[in-house]
């Protein structure tokens, strides 16, 4: 069952400070389940869970929520969002062990450092300008998945990596609770990493948002295997073929073939999507 449908209430289930559901919390707040998951993963919020995995929240937490909800609608960033709530309760902001909680913009300023790369000859590289790279740097503007692989194949690394991907601990089995989304500013498309061993198979978890999209087409090396859990996906192959998958879809194609995605449907897609070698 996916998570923004509210399961049938089971009072027993709950923590004992727990009254509301996800998708309950967010019909009240006027927001997506998306974003509130994004929220926790940037740690402004601590989740409990039921027995059964759903995430449950307390009145209290959405007395917070309103306040995290209220600085994003005025245009605050995270980093001020965290900033904010800091202050108002310094114990308040939970980080996961070994997570870089750096910004996007910040991990790719680092890793193009790191590597010596001006701006200009990045831009040039991914065929964008300098000027829109230190949008990208400075977290003022938010790149499209296709962008994000752009950066990240020009300097050398994947996707998940630029995304502040989990470490790699050898853990084998990973639950639903350990999950967290990766980088949050995708424009309604969120990405969970189900893996944390080393491993030649890059297994993700897609949730795509109503109006949501990978941006332009991107391509890179390797296969790619997708298994359609909810809702529907546009994917374009080539820019000549379109595949519309369903729940219970799956696709395989050479990831070299310029490819993109949308979600045209009125609910969010969830698809496991797995790459080899892992160079998305």
């Amino acid at each position: 069952m996916p998570e923004n449908v509210d399961p049938i209430a089971n009072p027993s289930e709950k923590p004992q400070d727990a009254d509301l559901y996800i998708g309950q919390v967010a019909a009240m707040l006027g927001v997506t389940t998306t974003m509130i998951r994004q929220w926790e993963k940037h740690g402004f919020i601590e989740v409990m869970r039921t027995a059964s995995g759903f995430r449950v929240y307390s009145l209290e937490q959405m007395k917070r929520l309103q306040i995290v909800r209220d600085l994003a609608r005025s245009g605050v960033n995270p980093a001020g969002i965290k900033l904010a709530l800091q202050k108002a309760d310094p114990n308040s902001i939970k980080s996961s062990p070994g997570v870089d909680q750096a910004s996007l913009g910040t991990r790719l300023q680092r890793l193009r450092t790191a590597k010596k790369i001006s701006l200009r000859k990045l831009g040039a590289a991914t065929d964008l300008s300098a000027s829109h790279l230190s949008a990208i740097e400075r977290s003022i503007s938010h790149p499209s998945i296709a962008v994000v692989q752009r950066l990240a194949a020009a300097l050398g690394t994947n996707i998940v990596q630029v995304l502040g991907g989990e470490p790699l601990d050898h853990q084998l089995v990973v639950r639903p609770h350990e999950r967290r989304p990766l980088d949050a500013n995708l424009n309604g498309v969120e990405i969970q990493q189900l893996f944390r061993v080393e491993t030649v198979l890059e297994s993700l978890l897609f949730m795509v948002e109503p109006g949501a999209s990978s941006g332009d087409s991107y391509q890179h090396e390797g296969e790619e295997f997708l298994f359609m859990l909810d809702g529907t996906l546009e994917l374009v192959l080539d820019e000549t073929e379109q595949f519309i998958l369903e729940p219970g879809d799956s696709m395989t194609f050479a990831s070299h073939r310029p490819h993109r995605f949308a979600n045209r449907g009125d609910i969010p897609a969830s698809i496991l999507w797995i790459n080899t070698p892992p160079t998305f």
